[in-house]
């Protein structure tokens, strides 16, 4: 329809013409030509043009019957799809409502206060008396969201066995291929067992590195992971897992909890301190540990680098480091170490429980994860 923009002179005229549905209205007068072909008559040479369908209407009109369509035959395979996506977020929605409900992250805040934990608070030294494990404990129960992977003892675990030179990391050539690899300079297959702690842990460990790293002691990509999977060794793997189980222990917590998280601050805020500590290789190895059981040894390991560059030169941690091409590399052989020690654990406990009688680790906690040696990634918190 043209719309006049100037009003009507004399002699023009509107002559409009209404459409009604039949038996509305009951004329007196009636045609004798058809409504159709008055119609079009009357449009004939009028500036009257009906409305037609855009390119944009004939898409969005397609795309609405094709939708329907997807609609009718996937509608399991969407609503799958939705609720797969949908459900996760929920869930975590719902565990976070609880936890501010249940006042959970004030009950923890509460006993942080009373154990001394204190932000700005730091600790210099490693006490001997500290316990891998139970520091474990300690961060599992101050802990406002989750707690610390197991993974993270174990990259502590591997950095005191290369400080004591019990291993170190090597580049090989695997496949026509370099790689970075733990080499076992210091075999054991024996067990003291008056040993206790983190010494118990790390011949338990070492143990583990020297039977899966062959004659040649050199731990190979997947070989670690391949060894696991066999049955015979299912019965040292699930003791070494069983070291690293927590127990409660609130005497050790009063005693060492602000000093453990005191000593975390200390290491994060390294490079800002304006006294540049005492130089001593034995200590900051022991702070190298420690960054690795916090999960910020990357962070820690470029701190010390500026603060005392000599100290590549004096550690065997930082020589072995320094080998390897990959930052992380400490990181990626414990979480991969993890993932098949508990990937091992997880398949003997399916094969116990399908056999209904046989020992085993029936009642042994099932881990989650997956994974060959020369798998990547880091283990923070």
């Amino acid at each position: 329809m043209v719309k006049p923009t100037n009003g009507l002179d004399s002699g023009e005229r509107i002559i409009v013409m209404l459409e009604f549905d039949k038996g509305v209205f009951h004329p007196t007068v009636k045609a004798d030509e058809p409504w159709a072909d008055r119609k079009q008559r009357a449009l004939d040479g009028s500036d009257f043009e009906e409305e037609e369908w855009s390119l944009t209407d004939w898409l969005l009109l397609i795309g609405f019957i094709v939708l329907c369509i997807v609609f009718y035959f996937c509608a399991d395979l969407i609503a799958t799809l939705l609720l797969s996506i949908f459900t996760p977020l929920l869930l975590v929605f719902l565990g976070v409502v609880w936890w501010i409900v249940s006042l959970s992250p004030l009950r923890t805040y509460r006993r942080r206060r009373k154990a001394g934990i204190a932000k700005g608070n730091y600790w210099r030294t490693v006490s001997p008396e500290w316990s891998l494990t139970k520091n474990k404990m300690i961060v599992d129960e101050m802990a406002y969201f989750y707690g610390m992977n197991d993974k993270n003892i174990i990259a502590a675990l591997l950095l005191k066995l290369i400080a004591r030179g019990d291993v170190s990391i090597t580049r090989e050539k695997y496949k026509r291929k370099m790689h970075d690899m733990l080499k076992i300079d210091k075999p054991t297959t024996e067990i003291e067992t008056d040993h206790k702690g983190d010494e118990q842990l790390c011949q338990h460990l070492l143990k583990l590195l020297t039977l899966a790293s062959g004659k040649d002691l050199i731990l190979q990509p997947n070989e670690f992971d391949e060894w696991c999977k066999q049955r015979k060794n299912a019965t040292i793997i699930k003791n070494f897992m069983k070291l690293l189980e927590t127990k409660y222990d609130k005497p050790y917590l009063q005693q060492h909890a602000a000093n453990l998280f005191g000593l975390k601050a200390y290491l994060k805020d390294f490079s800002l301190l304006d006294e540049r500590l005492i130089r001593e290789v034995k200590l900051w190895d022991q702070y190298m540990m420690y960054a690795a059981f916090f999960g910020i040894a990357e962070q820690v390991s470029r701190n010390m680098e500026q603060l005392w560059p000599e100290y590549r030169k004096m550690s065997k941690i930082a020589k072995s480091l320094e080998t390897a091409t990959e930052g992380a590399i400490v990181s990626s052989f414990s979480s991969s170490i993890y993932t098949a020690t508990t990937n091992a654990v997880e398949r003997t406990a399916a094969r116990t429980s399908s056999s209904r009688g046989s020992s085993g680790f029936s009642s042994f906690s099932s881990f989650s994860g997956g994974g060959g040696f020369s798998g990547g990634g880091g283990g923070g918190r």
